[in-house]
């Protein structure tokens, strides 16, 4: 059982009385000030150091599988990197052939309207040519021989048209 704060007191009265001051309280200084059963041992002192050891074991070898971990997380992303970089130049390659090939395909689409433009004016001038032609001559033989211009010809479509609606027609009565 441990000693009272009043208790001790009360020792050393009582030990001054017999043994002078001097002496209680060298004699007090060698009490320990906590009962002898929580006093710690040497064993006491090993085997928590032993404990804490473990403990400390425990916690350095789970941080080195976390540190490995770690370290093939960051291979991974590395990889993913390097992936995601290699993409990229695929794709910017890819554009810049695809923009190649669009820009070649506008200029083939250019120069073949640009014929085809050719094309169609040609014909026009050629049509237009073909018409004034004949109709300046016309007119030029009409104005030299004084007389009136003849009536334009039908195309021998229309003549007929007209024939097959003039027969069918019922005869007046």
């Amino acid at each position: 059982m441990a000693a009272t704060h009043m208790q001790r007191l009360a020792m050393h009265a009582r030990l001054v009385e017999i043994m002078g001051q001097e002496d209680a309280e060298a004699l007090m200084e060698h009490l320990p000030p906590v009962a002898w059963e929580q006093m710690a041992t040497k064993d006491d002192l090993k085997a928590s150091e032993l404990r804490i050891l473990a403990e400390l074991t425990k916690t350095n070898a789970a941080l080195v599988e976390t540190n490995a971990a770690l370290v093939e997380t960051n291979a991974a992303l590395a990889e993913t990197k390097v992936s995601f970089k290699e993409a990229l130049l695929d794709t910017n390659a890819d554009v810049v052939e695809l923009r190649g090939e669009v820009q070649l395909g506008f200029a083939r689409l250019e120069r073949r309207l640009a014929w085809y433009l050719v094309a169609v004016a040609a014909l026009l001038v050629g049509f237009g040519l073909a018409v004034w032609i004949p109709l300046v001559g016309a007119l030029s033989d009409a104005a030299s021989a004084g007389r009136a211009l003849p009536a334009p010809a039908q195309p021998a479509a229309v003549s007929e048209v007209s024939e097959l609606s003039e027969l069918s027609q019922p005869a007046p009565g």
